[in-house]
């Protein structure tokens, strides 16, 4: 056998609950045993669902819905140098969405399936956050004893540590993470020669992006982002929808043209078929079948409670409006644009009907009086 295996044999040997006998303990039968005694080198599950229960419990202790379990399956699925197919989870506020994305960089990182992740959200602040909760993941000490080279920060030859802080993580393994916001992408920020081979995006859009915004966005993201992907690359995006012209209200409607052979999860409401009454002042909820069971009709009131029904709508149920009062009628206008047919060819105009910048559409007839009247507002 190996030497890492004669080592691990050795290991196993010492426990006073273990006898040469005995095979390797899977790590279920570990239970058995008391923690302080418990082999520090237990080979980890092989199954997701096992493996997050023994390393994240916590943050899992929700348990799963129908798209969590798509979503993991889609996580388990990456393996190294192989390309997956985007993956765009449109699930409801609360459901889990960036605890997931960030236990899916933990996962690929532990099972060396990815080396270097780009994890992008709206702003340098936001990624910066979402950094530190995956460093804090990476700390823990039930996997950091499975995973000591992904836990431990990588260090030179002095002992000084090349990278473990607020929006980056350099792992001893070689497992790197980098945060990075488009609001710093759209200022120009350098991407490093190394080609990221997963990309996260996570909140990129805002409730209040005006249109150049999100164009500007857009740019950043396909110009700059995402061509520095490496050619075996996986992308994930996670968000609920928020705006109407957003980034993720492309991708899921099929405006978007980039990330074209994506799998889109969603969107996804809390509640389906969602009944409520009014009381007083009060929104009472009367009906929904929850899309994760613990997001219940009970936890779904108490949300309404606190927030109240038109941000529930918006948040949780994903019924998005746009913000304020918008000038222009939009569903108007583009069932006009539908009806609309092209202005006569200049071939068949008079010459008096000829002026530069003036579109005819029919003729005047000799004897009508006619009227123009122009109101750019509707």
């Amino acid at each position: 056998t190996s030497g890492l295996e004669t080592r691990r044999r050795k290991h196993y040997w010492t426990l006073p609950e273990l006898s040469v006998a005995e095979s390797f303990p899977s790590w279920t039968d570990l239970a058995e045993y008391p923690q302080e005694v418990r082999p520090a080198m237990a080979l980890p599950p092989t199954d997701w669902r096992s493996w997050l229960t023994l390393y994240f419990e916590r943050h899992v202790a929700g348990g799963f819905s129908p798209y969590h379990e798509a979503f993991w399956d889609w996580v388990w699925s990456i393996i190294p140098q192989h390309n997956a197919v985007p993956y765009v989870a449109c699930w409801p506020r609360g459901s889990g969405k960036s605890t997931g994305a960030e236990l899916g960089c933990v996962a690929v990182g532990a099972r060396e399936a990815r080396r270097y992740v780009l994890y992008v959200s709206g702003t340098q602040d936001q990624a910066d956050d979402h950094v530190s909760n995956i460093a804090s993941m990476l700390e823990s000490k039930q996997f950091g004893d499975t995973y000591p080279s992904v836990a431990d920060r990588l260090v030179g030859k002095y002992g000084a540590s090349r990278g473990w802080r607020r929006n980056r993580l350099r792992a001893a393994s070689g497992f790197t993470v980098d945060a990075i916001g488009l609001d710093a992408a759209m200022r120009g920020a350098k991407l490093e020669d190394a080609r990221p081979d997963l990309i996260i995006l996570d909140d990129v859009d805002s409730e209040l992006d005006s249109q150049e915004t999100i164009d500007r966005k857009i740019v950043a993201l396909t110009r700059k982002i995402l061509p520095a992907l490496a050619p075996h690359g996986a992308v994930l995006v996670v968000q609920n929808l928020v705006h109407p012209e957003g980034i993720m209200t492309r991708l899921v409607d099929g405006r978007a043209d980039f990330l074209a052979r994506r799998i889109v999860s969603g969107p996804h409401p809390a509640l389906e078929g969602m009944t409520y009454e009014r009381q007083d002042s009060r929104v009472i909820l009367t009906g929904g079948v929850p899309t994760w069971a613990y997001m219940s009709l009970e936890r779904c009131q108490a949300v309404v409670d606190e927030i109240g029904l038109r941000a529930f709508l918006a948040e949780c149920q994903q019924q998005i409006e746009q913000a304020g009062q918008p000038r222009f009628n939009r569903e108007a206008i583009a069932q006009h644009r539908l009806s609309c047919r092209p202005p006569l060819p200049w071939t068949v105009l008079p010459d008096w009907a000829k002026v530069e910048g003036m579109d005819v559409w029919e003729l005047p007839r000799p004897g009508e009086s006619y009227v123009m009247m122009t109101d750019a507002a509707e």
